[in-house]
């Protein structure tokens, strides 16, 4: 497919492509592998995450377009809460909007974000019937960190009660190929996180 779609693109004149996906492991295959048709035929960017203050200017103001108020402390709380990931920050504010009425405060935009959490048990625990013990007790250990740096360290395997380092390894690499976890390489300290943001506070809260 990847060479049929290539030969495709080269036929055509005064046309732009745009590839994107949250794979970055299959990403970087696709496009940096010597083996691959797309091999050395783009320039990559990494896309960061939306400033925090941009993100919640742009919130108040959405709000209050529509004759809604929101606290300071309430957008604060979404952006913190949803680490400003837009599919998440979105979901919670489409909630606001809907159930929260024209004055939000901190207090319903808790409550909201709880009521979300508790609708999505259901998959949450479908999730651990997926994984094995070990790996859903570090995936627990994953989104206790909110970004963590070093699994293998000591104190976190010590922590989590993970057993050993090889142990970790093996089970980090089966999340992330699962895509319940994700292993952010494109930044000077990588770090890896809980794909699903909802998943991640609902452990947090356990």
């Amino acid at each position: 497919m990847e060479a049929v779609l290539r030969m495709q693109m080269q036929e055509l004149q005064n046309t732009s492509f745009i590839f994107c996906g949250s794979n970055q492991t299959q990403m970087h295959e696709i496009f940096n592998s010597a083996k691959r048709p797309f091999f050395a035929s783009c320039t990559s960017i990494n896309l960061e995450h939306i400033h925090k203050e941009k993100y919640k200017k742009f919130i108040a103001q959405l709000f209050k377009k529509y004759n809604k108020t929101i606290t300071s402390e309430a957008v604060d709380f979404i952006c913190t809460w949803t680490m400003c990931h837009t599919f998440y920050t979105q979901y919670l504010c489409n909630q606001l909007f809907v159930k929260a009425g024209n004055e939000i405060n901190l207090e319903k935009v808790k409550k909201i974000a709880a009521d979300l959490l508790q609708l999505q048990e259901g998959k949450f625990y479908q999730y651990r019937s997926l994984l094995t013990p070990l790996q859903w007790k570090l995936l627990v250990g994953v989104a206790k960190e909110t970004k963590l740096t070093q699994p293998h360290a000591k104190i976190f395997i010590s922590e989590h009660q993970l057993g050993g380092a090889s142990i970790v390894r093996r089970g980090m690499e089966a999340l992330v190929k699962k895509e319940m976890v994700l292993h952010n390489r494109g930044i000077e300290t990588p770090y890896y996180e809980v794909y699903d943001k909802f998943l991640m506070r609902w452990l947090q809260s356990k």
